[in-house]
C-alpha cells in the first residue's frame, strides 16, 4: 500500500494484486483475496494467468463454493499437460469435498475431528479429515502427514501415493521426519511398524537434502 502512494502505478501491475491478494488470504479475507486475484489474472500475461487459478481456487474452498472451485481447477487442469503430485491432491481432495457435500470450511475443526477419528480407529474418516485440514489451510504439514498415516491404517495405497507426491513437494525434509517420529513413538516395533519404516525409506530418502 505504501507503494502506490509513492507510484500510483503499480496497480497497473498484476503483481501488486496478487501480493496483496495473497495477504488477504493468509489473513482470512477470502472473498476479497478472490477478487485480488481475478483482477491480479485480467492484467497478467497468459503465462502467469493459468497459475493463479488454483490461488483463486484457494479462496473459493475456504468460502465453501466447492464448485466454483473445481471450475478454476479444471482451467488449470485444461491448460497443463502434466500436474505436480501439490496440485493434483488439491484437486481430489476438492472431489471428495464434493461428494460428502461437507458443510463446514474451518481448517481446525477437521484437524480435531481427525484426531478424534483417529482415536476411535475410525481411520478412513481421519484420513478424509486430515485431507480437508490440509485442503483449506496447505500450510499444515502434519496435517499432511497424519493424513498419510491414516491412508497406511486403512491401506488406502493410492491415496499413500498421491499425499507422497504433495508431501515430498511441499516438505521433504520436514515431512519424513514428521513420519517418521509417529512412527517410532509407538511403544511396540512390530512388523506393520518395520513395513512403515521400509516405505518411508523408498519414498524419502532419494529425495531428501539435509537428513543426517
Amino acid at each position: 500500500m505504501e507503494a502506490i502512494k509513492l507510484e500510483p502505478r503499480y496497480r497497473e501491475q498484476y503483481y501488486w494484486w496478487q501480493e496483496v491478494a495473497g495477504i488477504l488470504y493468509i489473513t482470512r479475507h477470502y472473498q476479497k483475496a478472490e477478487l485480488f486475484y481475478k483482477k491480479a489474472r485480467l492484467l497478467s500475461s497468459e503465462y502467469c494467468r493459468n497459475d493463479i487459478a488454483i490461488l483463486i481456487s484457494d479462496c473459493l474452498i475456504c468460502q465453501g463454493k466447492i464448485e466454483e472451485a473445481q471450475k478454476e481447477e479444471y482451467q488449470y487442469i485444461n491448460n497443463n499437460d502434466k500436474l505436480s503430485g501439490f496440485i493434483n491432491l488439491k484437486t481430489i481432495v476438492t472431489e471428495i469435498m464434493k461428494e460428502q457435500r461437507i458443510q463446514k470450511f474451518d481448517a481446525i475443526d477437521w484437524f480435531n475431528k481427525g484426531i478424534w477419528a483417529t482415536n476411535n480407529n475410525n481411520h478412513i474418516k481421519a484420513m478424509h479429515c486430515f485431507l480437508f485440514a490440509w485442503r483449506l489451510y496447505d500450510g499444515d504439514t502434519e496435517a499432511l502427514v497424519n493424513a498419510f498415516i491414516e491412508a497406511f491404517n486403512c491401506m488406502d495405497y493410492a491415496k499413500m501415493t498421491v499425499i507422497t507426491w504433495a508431501i515430498r513437494e511441499q516438505a521433504p525434509d520436514e515431512g519424513y521426519r514428521i513420519l517418521l517420529s509417529n512412527v517410532l513413538s509407538h511403544s511396540e516395533i512390530n512388523e506393520n511398524t518395520e513395513k512403515m519404516i521400509g516405505i518411508l525409506e523408498k519414498l524419502f530418502i532419494p529425495n531428501k537434502t539435509s537428513l543426517p
